[in-house]
């Protein structure tokens, strides 16, 4: 019996419109030549069609299944494949959608892609901005009645699908496999909304404005920055009318009309409503105007030079009010139809510094002249660039840019606001010179193809790179060299090679929180784009550096990362294994129990959101819920699986456990989103005044997501919807005086510092907390002050005041020294202070810290003058294959007790090795330290990876002496896999876990390391050997585990179980019963210490308020057992017993003798 086609899914998809979901029947055909009849079957169509196009002779004696016809496919010529099309037809699901969509679009591309990716393609196809289209490969309309037809060229595999209309989206597309004769696949777009309106010009007689570009942005109120970015754009037609379409709820919008010669302010459009046309009018006024000339740093006119001028951007809202021209031969420019408020006026050219920025508050209709902005020539770099025989290159491109590294330094990327790019071409001699540069650091890169093969393909072309170059280097010399390339395969979990796969790579840097992606790309294998046996891949065009690759397929869970360094590990090839990937359904809830559409459900990972997009990792499995609240996750990795869901308007869910019976897909599951508490507060700056503009930014503990807003004209903020938990608050200068302060000369990172306030917060669910930043000390006094070292001015150390009765969770008043050593602060009154003297080292993660006892008396001005102490360490450190170790991590402590003066070590350093392994510590008192080496980066706070095992070393420094230690030799690193429960065996999440070698010592005394959501902790970077552990959360505390090998085998595993613990607080006397500071000693029935164990928790208060007290030292959580506490203050000294049964808190109080 032959099938109809088109009568068939015809038929289907009348069937499938009066279904719950929307499917789709395909089958390969082509534009049948008269030879071939319309009613042929699917496959004598094809291979009607391709037989004509080879020039063969098909004939089919009994009925065939489309199977067959990729497997013919595959046989013939890739002339004759490029000529075949494939017919999709389907239909959409109209039920639950909005009132007849007329707009509605499906749109097929090669790759995922997103609705804003298919927007933005939209918009480079009606001409309303720049780019390449080459996103979507065919797009069909959507029928009254659901119907739909899609015709491709060739012979894909795999297509994504993604429908768009007037209201109704999808905010991510739906793969769809071409390879089997039948499949289904579900296209449930969400309503959304839309905007129209028109634009009139200026006069009563309100003529219509036509040809101008509307641009529609998103706002977002709950200051998430890896909030979904909403953009579209869209022309006015010969009436003034435009529409903007397919805009995703939740949602809060702001349009804007372009248009150079007029102006008009922003319209938002607020919480639009599902199926819902917001109408906007606006009325274009004349505007202000700005007339004046561009000058170099000499005073000639500059010519051809860009003068933009607008409203400067927020968080919330992007930069707006946008006019532009270039200046004439007499570097004159003219700028109208600008917005009656304060407007940011920058000038830029090729070959210059972009000029400071110069800020100016207009009136309507006001016109300001004589305006004069400078460029200056900056810093330049040059060189020359050769081939690897010497020969040099001419023509080539060098492209300098601003280090991408450094972005993620502690204020690094303010150097890049000006001068942060240029380009020259190489001369005859190879000899290139790029100007107009900033502060740096830089990247420079060239690629060209290789000799006599101009046409060479990108993935041929040869490189060359050097990175963290300062401006003014004049003899960067660059040595092209061939591309590089690396070989593997993809398997499933059953050893099968996968017959279709994509890969991600990405080239990492080395950045202070770790390594990030520099850039990426993606490749598919497997289809049309076979170019082996089944499973096997490989990769051209690399470049030399760090590279992760990961491997991904349709129905399988995304692979962890395989690094190699290249070219050394080249030909080392990449094996994957891909585990089947699970899928859940279920529905997202507000807390009252109503369904919430809109919501991202993500599963739930162990850092932080921005970081995972930071380092270039394939986006995690993700969904957005429907109108009905209900989502569909896919590719979810099936081991510890625990989902969250988070929505614009409410606080994030409490990560749920997925119970995954045999690894089977689940549904039914219900998040329900928190209520979440309000932060509102006021920011006052170093004088007291109101903020005005200040970056706002909440940074939850430990997990590090980021909220960001801005105080208003008062220093007022209001951040809405927080989820419950831990939140450092962080208040900065406005954008403007950042900008001024990266202008200035000297330390900018310490004067922004000297600016910031901060606080810990706990945020409660449904609670509003109110903080003051800054606030005006009620008994101000004037302290200036010296850091000296060595006699000499200490310059860009960062000092912290802490004051005897202050809150903990207040952060220290803070200023910095200048070049001379010299600093000021206004410290809240006389009494005793603790000081803290901070230094940056080799990196901004690179800190030097000495803590001293200052007795400050009152009145209205004193003054202190800091000693650092005067010892010196230094050392190199060497892998075992006996080279250099560089970038190893490296931290200094002091051995022994605990001051009551500071939780923290009086003294600790972390640094890191240069680039020829070697180290040097300056500033140190003497005493016993104990130096560690290698290990995780910062301790694992940010990524756990590690390079080399954790190496301690005990070291004695004399006073005021230099000590040179013996080289260093670093071993390559294991993991144990920790696993945290309560009596109960319920998983325990956010458990610290600390580690001790088998003499007994802390790895990290402070310790980074938390378990996951489904309490687990991988702790990285231990070197083969011993090793016991521990764990700690809030009020709970494990014993300490018995000593297990840890080897370069599969990870140790290691259980522990979390007890109620106790809280001591020691409180030390003198003879007489007075108050005494002092040191303490805590040493558990094994005789281990205990005293300087913390917790990153811990470190950032825990959630209790709490007044510093010199006279007091909290330890703990201890788990129940025996224990000794000593004392000592001088000569004093004082010890006893301690025996601790799961009681909360402890309180004891030594006499010293």
């Amino acid at each position: 019996m032959k099938i109809k086609l088109l009568l068939a899914l015809a038929f289907v998809a009348a069937l499938v419109t009066l279904s719950a979901g929307a499917f789709l029947v395909w089958g390969w055909v082509a534009a049948p030549p008269e030879s071939v009849g319309p009613d042929a079957s699917a496959t004598e169509r094809v291979l009607g069609n391709l037989a004509e196009a080879v020039g063969m002779e098909m004939e089919i004696e009994e009925e065939s299944r489309d199977p067959l016809i990729g497997t013919l496919i595959e046989s013939l010529p890739p002339a004759a494949v490029a000529r075949a099309r494939l017919r999709i037809h389907g239909a959409v699901n109209l039920f639950g959608l909005c009132d007849e969509d007329s707009g509605l679009v499906v749109f097929a591309t090669a790759e995922a892609t997103t609705l804003e990716a298919v927007m933005e393609q939209r918009a480079i196809n009606q001409g309303l901005t720049e780019g390449t289209a080459e996103l979507v490969i065919a797009e069909a309309e959507v029928t009254v009645t659901g119907e739909f037809e899609l015709e491709l060229t060739g012979a894909p595999q795999r297509v994504h699908l993604l429908v768009a209309g007037d209201h109704g989206y999808q905010h991510h597309s739906q793969a769809v496999s071409l390879a089997s004769d039948s499949t289904r696949t579900s296209i449930s777009p969400s309503c959304g909304a839309s905007i129209t309106g028109r634009v009139f010009l200026p006069g009563l007689a309100q003529e219509p404005a036509a040809d101008l570009t509307v641009r529609l942005n998103s706002i977002h109120t709950d200051g998430g920055i890896d909030a979904r970015r909403t953009e579209r754009l869209s022309k006015t037609d010969a009436e003034g009318r435009f529409s903007l379409t397919a805009l995703p709820l939740p949602g809060n919008y702001t349009v804007e009309i372009e248009a150079e010669e007029f102006s008009s302010a922003p319209v938002d459009a607020m919480d639009l409503a599902s199926g819902e046309t917001r109408k906007l009018v606006f009325l274009l006024t004349e505007g202000a105007q700005l007339k004046g000339r561009v000058i170099d740093s000499e005073g000639r006119p500059v010519a051809a030079a860009k003068v933009s001028a607008g409203i400067q951007a927020t968080v919330k809202r992007g930069a707006y009010g946008s006019r532009s021209a270039d200046t004439d031969e007499n570097g004159v420019f003219h700028l109208r139809g600008l917005l009656p408020e304060r407007v940011t006026v920058r000038a830029s050219q090729e070959a210059f510094v972009e000029s400071d920025p110069l800020r100016i508050d207009l009136a309507p209709g006001e016109f300001k002249s004589d305006l004069i902005l400078v460029l200056d020539s900056g810093a330049s770099i040059a060189g020359q660039v050769t081939w690897a025989d010497g020969s040099v290159l001419e023509g080539g491109t060098v492209e300098v840019g601003f280090d991408q590294a450094r972005q993620f330094a502690r204020f690094g990327s303010l150097n890049s606001s000006r001068g942060a790019s240029g380009s020259a071409t190489t001369s005859a001699t190879g000899n290139y010179l790029v100007m107009g540069l900033g502060k740096g650091p830089f990247s420079v890169t060239i690629s060209a193809p290789p000799p006599g093969s101009p046409d060479a393909n990108e993935e041929e072309h040869w490189s060359a790179r050097a990175d963290s170059i300062k401006p003014g280097t004049p003899d960067l010399d660059l040595v092209l060299v061939a591309p590089l390339s690396l070989k593997g395969h993809v398997r499933d979990s059953s050893d099968q090679p996968l017959p279709e796969f994509s890969l991600r790579l990405v080239l990492l840097m080395d950045t202070d929180i770790g390594a990030m992606a520099r850039s990426k790309r993606d490749e598919d294998f497997g289809g049309e784009h076979t170019s082996g046996a089944p499973g096997e891949f490989a990769l051209h065009g690399l470049s030399p550096g760090q590279w992760a690759i990961y491997a991904s397929a349709a129905g399988h869970a995304n692979s962890p990362p395989i690094t190699r360094n290249l070219p050394d590990e080249a030909q080392l090839p990449l094996e994957f294994r891909l585990e089947r990937a699970l899928r859940v359904s279920g529905i997202v809830l507000s807390p009252r129990g109503v369904p919430v559409a809109g919501a991202e459900v993500k599963q739930t990972r162990e850092e932080a959101s921005w970081r995972e997009q930071a380092t270039g990792a394939p986006r995690s499995p993700q969904a957005i819920s429907g109108d009905d609240g209900s989502f569909l996750i896919e590719g979810l990795v099936p081991a510890d699986l625990h989902l969250t869901a988070k929505a614009e308007g409410h606080g994030s869910s409490v990560p749920l456990a997925i119970e995954t019976q045999g690894r089977e897909d689940c549904s039914g599951i219900e998040l329900f989103l928190s209520q979440g508490g309000q932060v509102t507060g006021e920011f006052h700056g170093n004088k007291g005044r109101p903020a005005a503009g200040a970056l706002i930014q909440l940074i939850s503990m430990p997990g590090f997501e980021i909220l960001l807003g801005h105080a208003d004209n008062e220093g007022r903020f209001d951040f809405k919807h927080v989820t419950p938990g831990r939140w450092r608050v962080i208040a900065m200068p406005d954008l403007e005086r950042l900008e001024g302060i990266a202008r200035e000369e000297g330390n900018s990172q310490s004067a922004i510092i000297g600016e910031m306030k901060m606080l810990m917060i706990t945020v409660v669910e449904g609670e509003t907390q109110h903080i003051v930043l800054g606030d005006a000390p009620a008994d101000p006094l004037l302290l200036s002050g010296l850091v000296l070292g060595r006699g000499q001015p200490v310059a860009a150390a960062m000092i912290g005041f802490t004051k005897q009765g202050s809150n903990l969770h207040q952060q220290a008043q803070l200023t910095s020294s200048d070049e001379n050593g010299a600093f000021q602060i206004t410290l809240d009154g006389g009494g005793d202070y603790i000081v803290t003297v901070s230094r940056t080292l080799s990196g901004p993660m690179d800190e030097a810290r000495d803590e001293f006892l200052a007795e400050i008396e009152a009145g209205g001005e004193a003054g202190l003058t800091l000693h650092l102490p005067e010892s010196q360490l230094s050392g190199s450190v060497m892998d075992q294959d006996g080279a250099p170790a560089v970038g190893v991590r490296i931290t200094l402590s002091p051995r022994g007790a605990v001051s009551t003066k500071s939780p923290v070590s009086q003294h600790y350093t972390q640094t890191h090795t240069d680039g020829a392994g070697h180290f040097r510590i300056e500033y140190l008192p003497g005493g016993t330290y104990t130096l560690a080496l290698g290990g995780m980066h910062a301790g694992g706070l940010f990524e756990r990876t590690a390079e080399y095992g954790r190496v301690l070393q005990a070291v004695h420094l004399t006073e005021g002496e230099k000590t040179e230690l013996a080289p260093i030799v670093l071993r390559r690193p294991t993991t144990a896999h920790i696993v945290v429960s309560d009596a109960s065996g319920r998983r325990i999440e956010g458990a610290t876990i600390f580690a001790r070698n088998e003499a007994g010592d802390l790895l990290e005394a402070i310790s980074m390391l938390t378990t996951s959501s489904a309490g687990v902790c991988e702790f990285a970077g231990l070197a083969p050997g011993n090793y016991s552990f521990s764990a700690r959360k809030r009020d709970r505390a494990s014993l300490e585990s018995a000593l297990l090998p840890v080897g370069l085998g599969a990870p140790q595993e290691v259980e522990l179980e979390l007890l109620e613990g106790t809280l001591v607080f020691v409180r030390l006397r003198d003879p007489k019963h007075e108050p005494v500071t002092g040191k303490v000693f805590l040493h558990d029935s094994e005789g281990r210490e205990l005293q300087s164990m913390m917790s990153l928790e811990s470190l950032l208060g825990g959630g209790e308020e709490r007044l510093f007290d010199l006279h007091e030292l909290v330890l703990g959580p201890l788990a129940p057992g025996k224990y000794r506490v000593t004392a000592e203050s001088g000569s004093l000294k004082a010890s006893r017993p301690l025996v601790l049964t799961g009681r909360t808190e402890r309180k004891i109080t030594l006499r010293l003798r």
